[in-house]
């Protein structure tokens, strides 16, 4: 599954989600001061002012959001 696709595989009202392509991360502010790494598509998974390091897989995706405490109702 693409990393998008995770985030709304379940019902997750306090999730929000920015996207960029990674040529112009300057256009969403959330993602300003966080770099892209080389491995493709990244996702950040954060908690107030606070993220993890970026995960690239469904998988650990999954696995994050789970892990942080996120209502999924």
């Amino acid at each position: 599954a693409h990393l998008t696709e995770v985030v709304h595989e379940t019902y997750r009202p306090t999730v929000f989600l920015a996207q960029s392509n990674g040529q112009d991360r300057t256009i969403v502010p959330l993602l300003r001061d966080r770099p892209a790494p080389d491995t493709g598509a990244s996702a950040y998974v954060c908690r107030g002012f606070v993220c993890d390091r970026p995960v690239n897989t469904a998988e650990a995706l999954r696995t994050a959001l789970n892990a942080s405490g996120v209502s999924t109702n």
